[in-house]
């Protein structure tokens, strides 16, 4: 205890304790240790040849030219899949070179005082860390970039120690989904691992992202054709800020996003955030389906999108305080029961200058709808309807206090063969 120089030790067989060495140096065996409780504040440790079972190590200058140094806690490096094993126990995997696997097999084996840490030293690609036989969490998850986790062995069952928090992303970050090839349980980070539904995509960025600066998240979608059930559900919330979800701008049918019937092709609720829907088709499978849908203070940007046929259901739709803004001209090839569907203190703004492009012969029951101080705003310049005529419907309504706002006085400017209609204190101005 308590050696200020330890030199030129041929053996040091079954310490109980080694304290407080200042410099220990060129020993040949340090052997049989049954406790190096603390190895503390250590200058030098070189040219060991072999340094067993110690317990801990802290605060070392340097460790040079060590033979073997077992229990400590070594850095390993690895660039390719790797199934845990018995040897990696207290080391530290540094994990480079892409996305790809780190296995936990089954924990029989493994004593209880196993323990690994896993660090992905990437910038730009997670890895899949999984889990098989007991587990006491979950049997698989992505280790996000610059991110370290601890696994241990507890009871015979594999457990996280040290669980990761949400991956801070550092600004505008991208996020892909392809409807082959992919796969929910990639990182998404790259188009070669991307995920394969869209709701895949919007469930990891909900549970395990926090936008740590400005800039959008932004979901790239590869072409194809996303069958997307009842419909994405987004409940972003504005921790995460922006989120863009992009197709095709220049080929939006190349990106088709098609739902069942009753449902939404996107439903974008519960939280003040701005997601972006651009470059893409919306059709259904059957009646009564909503496209687009903005509620409870969210707020919706529509980017050169292409709106199909919904029969007995709504094209656009805003309710409780949501949002929706069109900010580029888009494409009507479909009708629908409604189009505009806006109510419920809600909003749509269209423009400014923009062109609703829509073919002849589509079915409307209204083309237009503004109730309970919905705000249908068409300033400050008039919208531009192209290509309708003819078409079957009602041009408007609006109802109940709500407003339809900037038609520059002109009754017939909605797409329709019958006149529109202001009841119960709605305007139409």
């Amino acid at each position: 205890e308590n050696a200020n120089i330890v030199i030129t030790a041929g053996t040091v067989d079954t310490a109980t304790t080694v304290t407080n060495a200042t410099t220990v140096t060129s020993a040949t065996g340090v052997t049989s240790a049954n406790t190096v409780d603390t190895v503390s504040s250590a200058t030098t440790v070189s040219s060991a040849t072999s340094v067993t079972t110690a317990t801990t190590v802290n605060a070392a200058g340097t460790v040079a030219n060590a033979g073997s140094i077992q229990g400590a806690w070594l850095p390993v490096s690895r660039t390719s899949a790797h199934t845990i094993a018995t040897g990696d126990s207290n080391t530290t995997q540094c994990l480079s070179g892409g996305f790809y696997t780190i296995a936990f097999p089954s924990p029989s084996g493994f004593s209880n005082s196993f323990t690994v840490t896993l660090f992905n030293v990437d910038s730009g690609s997670g890895k899949k860390i999984t889990f098989t036989g007991s587990t006491a969490g979950p049997t698989s998850f992505i280790l996000w970039p610059n991110q370290t986790v601890m696994v241990g062995v507890l009871n015979s069952e594999w457990m996280v120690l040290q669980e990761p928090p949400l991956w801070s992303v550092p600004g505008p970050t991208s996020f892909y989904v392809a409807t082959s090839g992919g796969s929910d349980t990639n990182d998404g980070l790259s188009p070669s691992t991307p995920f394969a539904t869209i709701q895949g995509a919007i469930n990891v960025l909900e549970t395990s992202i926090r936008r740590t600066a400005q800039g959008s998240i932004l979901v790239n979608l590869a072409a194809g054709t996303y069958n997307v059930g009842g419909g994405v559900n987004i409940n972003y919330g504005e921790v995460l800020g922006d989120l863009e979800i992009l197709g095709n701008d220049s080929d939006p049918e190349s990106v088709i996003i098609q739902c069942d019937a009753g449902g939404f092709c996107f439903r974008v609720r519960d939280g003040m955030t701005t997601v972006t829907l651009a470059g893409m088709y919306f059709t259904t499978s059957g009646n009564g389906s909503t496209a687009v849908s903005a509620e409870a203070y969210c707020n919706i940007d529509l980017d050169t999108v292409v709106f199909g046929n919904f029969p007995s259901g709504t094209h656009i739709n805003a309710t409780f305080f949501g949002s929706i803004n069109v900010v580029s001209d888009y494409y009507v090839i479909g009708g629908a029961s409604v189009h505009y569907n806006i109510g419920y203190c809600s909003q749509i703004t269209i423009g400014p200058s923009r062109t609703v492009n829509g073919v002849p012969n589509l079915v409307f029951t209204y083309f237009a709808s503004a109730e309970n101080i919905g705000i249908i705003n068409l300033q400050p310049t008039v919208v531009n309807f192209s290509g309708f005529s003819p078409v079957t419907g009602t041009r408007y309504i609006v109802a109940n206090n709500g407003l339809i706002v900037g038609t520059g006085s002109n009754a017939n400017l909605f797409p329709g063969d019958t006149a529109g209609s202001a009841l119960n204190g709605g305007i139409y101005a």
